[in-house]
């Protein structure tokens, strides 16, 4: 089921895509994958959990939580106006305890509304034992 909310995309899979990678003609993976200037392969056997990219025509800033072989990991991106995100998908590795006190303890989002809507996702799968 997809589900197309303002400034929400939910993928059949459950990925939840914000901001930029949810607000286009063509939102989710396809986007994430352009930015990043990644193939199909990259991908493959990883669980894309939450997406945001907020941008404007001066900077750019990402942050990808997903999941490979039962692991946690998270991508932090951004960009100047001179550049876009190519190159920058180096996944590094993270556990559940790591992420939580980083969040709480944020003082800098990457896009509005980041932290309080990844606390609310990790504990939402955690309930449903997905992470």
């Amino acid at each position: 089921m997809e589900d197309m909310r303002e400034g929400w995309y939910i993928d059949k899979t459950g990925a939840v895509y914000r901001h930029d990678w949810a607000i286009k003609a063509n939102p989710g993976r396809g986007l994430l994958r352009r930015d990043f200037n990644i193939g199909k392969e990259v991908l493959v056997g990883c669980r894309i959990l939450y997406a945001t990219y907020g941008s404007t025509w001066l900077e750019g800033n990402a942050y990808v939580l997903l999941q490979k072989d039962g692991k946690l990991y998270e991508v932090h991106a951004s960009h100047c106006s001179c550049y876009g995100l190519e190159g920058q998908w180096r996944p590094d590795e993270t556990s559940l305890v790591a992420l939580r006190h980083r969040l709480r303890s944020a003082t800098r989002e990457v896009t509005p509304g980041s932290t309080r809507e990844l606390l609310w996702l990790l504990s939402s799968l955690e309930k449903i034992g997905r992470v």
